[in-house]
């Protein structure tokens, strides 16, 4: 079963609000955000692929790559991998408003602001983020 997530980037006069279809557990997300994903420059690169299959170190699309055979370590994007309609990022001026509703089936969002990566359930809301690293530091028992 899918563990669906929201990747929402600050792009500074608004925000991109990417879906991950796969595992976004916290446990797999938050260290590869942080690892990989950590400047504005590659925030921005990642929220550029759009919607996502599954979250991957690399936004880049090596020769072979594709949805049916996926190279090591990519993202998997529904536009370029998959060939769909609709896989751009959506776009809101604010957090609140990017934010999953009680009837949707995201379970965990992860935002980029002021330079690092935080999350927070989606039944939380927006007052429960907190960094990723904090999850990273105490890595048992997380989600």
């Amino acid at each position: 079963m899918s563990t669906r997530s929201l990747i929402i980037v600050d792009h500074g006069d608004h925000f991109a609000v990417s879906y991950c279809h796969w595992d976004g557990k916290p446990r797999h997300q938050a260290p590869i955000l942080t690892e990989h994903y950590a400047s504005d420059d590659a925030a921005r690169a990642l929220s550029a692929l759009g919607n996502l299959s599954s979250l991957g170190a690399r936004v880049d699309a090596p020769d072979g790559h594709s949805y049916a055979s996926p190279a090591e370590g990519c993202c998997i994007a529904y536009g370029r991998d998959r060939g769909e309609a609709n896989w751009r990022a959506d776009k809101c001026w604010a957090v609140i408003a990017a934010w999953p509703c009680d009837h949707s089936l995201i379970e965990w969002v992860y935002l980029w602001r002021d330079g690092a990566w935080w999350f927070a359930s989606a039944e939380e809301g927006t007052q429960a983020l907190r960094p990723c690293t904090d999850l990273i530091a105490a890595q048992p028992g997380v989600p």
